[in-house]
């Protein structure tokens, strides 16, 4: 379990449940890195959510990519057992080769393996690969992870590059993938193809920059098997890769919908303009790390057309003026812009 987060969550949890939510803010905000927080204004009773990232459901771009080919070889994480026995019946019905395995726990607050709910993944494919793939992943060095990567045709560079991530010190603190998005992440633009925050996202796996050429590749073979699917979901898809994400943690995000032009005071330069925020509900982390999280934020992102992240603070920009949150060091949120 990754040894800091968790105990962060731990504490802010325990809080909740006895009821001190003055202790539960300080727990809260020192989660998401803002030093203090952002003023409480009104207007944030409202909590606007969207179902960018959800965890149990079957990733229907996967299952596209598979009946258009685009696929060979593809596995399916973190399902509950009736989910995956139901998946390896359909896959079947499509001629392809399931093998379900498991189980093992997932804690997702931290977005690891470890102490939490007992999942199943299902492997699939349409030869053998899916066996193949299972005794590739119960070598736990970086052989194992390779050849997993080899079956499932990621790009080596980004294997290569989650073996590294994966030994550091961040996926030990904070988790694994949110140690991969960060460094994925570093400058804050990103192709929107590779997006991966999102249940629609074209990758499987985190790339290891935000414009890896093979990765693009990779992402781009899935869109145009998309498109032949149905160039109108295709679009949707996109528009919604395309969006803005303010970041602070597995599973607390928002996405930044409907842009607008950044003109005038209201909307400085270099800030990502929006017009509306929604927090990420992922289905199955607590309601109350979403509402502590818009207790601190609403209310600047319901008076915001704008926000800004610089070395120091998160600004929040709107036509009475910015409202600005001191952060901790070393900084947390991130600010994706994708781009392309």
């Amino acid at each position: 379990m990754a040894a800091v987060l968790g105990e962060l969550y731990d504490r802010f949890l325990s809080a909740s449940a006895r009821g001190d939510s003055d202790a539960a803010r300080a727990e809260l905000l020192a989660i998401v890195g803002l030093d203090g927080g952002a003023p409480v204004l009104p207007g944030g009773a409202e909590l606007p959510t969207v179902q960018m990232l959800r965890y149990s459901r079957p990733r229907q771009v996967d299952l596209i990519a598979l009946r258009e080919r685009a696929r060979d070889v593809a596995k399916f994480e973190d399902l509950s057992h009736e989910s995956a026995v139901r998946l390896e019946r359909m896959l079947a019905t499509m001629g392809l080769r399931a093998v379900i395995v498991g189980p093992y726990r997932k804690r997702f607050d931290v977005s690891m393996s470890g102490s939490g709910e007992q999942v199943f993944a299902v492997n699939v494919a349409r030869g053998n690969e899916a066996h193949l793939l299972q005794q590739a992943e119960r070598d736990r060095s970086a052989h194992g992870t390779r050849e997993a990567g080899k079956i499932l045709g990621y790009p080596a560079c980004c294997v290569e590059h989650f073996i590294e991530v994966s030994a550091s010190r961040a996926a030990h603190d904070y988790g694994i993938n949110e140690a991969s998005l960060r460094s994925f992440a570093r400058g804050g633009e990103i192709a929107w193809e590779l997006n991966p925050l999102s249940s629609l996202a074209l990758v499987g796996f985190m790339p290891c920059s935000g414009d890896c050429s093979a990765a693009l590749v990779f992402a781009r073979s899935i869109a145009e098997a998309l498109r032949r699917s149905s160039a109108d979901a295709a679009r949707k898809i996109e528009l919604s890769l395309r969006m803005p994400v303010l970041f602070f943690r597995f599973p607390l995000f928002y996405l930044l919908t409907g842009r607008v032009a950044a003109n005038g005071s209201a909307v400085p330069q270099g800030a990502v303009a929006f017009e509306r925020a929604l927090l990420n509900d992922d289905g199955r982390s607590p309601e109350s790390l979403r509402l502590a999280l818009h207790g601190v934020l609403g209310g600047a992102l319901a008076r915001s057309r704008g926000v800004r992240l610089d070395a120091e603070s998160l600004v929040f920009a709107g036509e009475d003026g910015p409202t600005r949150c001191p952060l901790t060091s070393p900084r947390v949120p991130l600010l994706l812009r994708p781009r392309g």
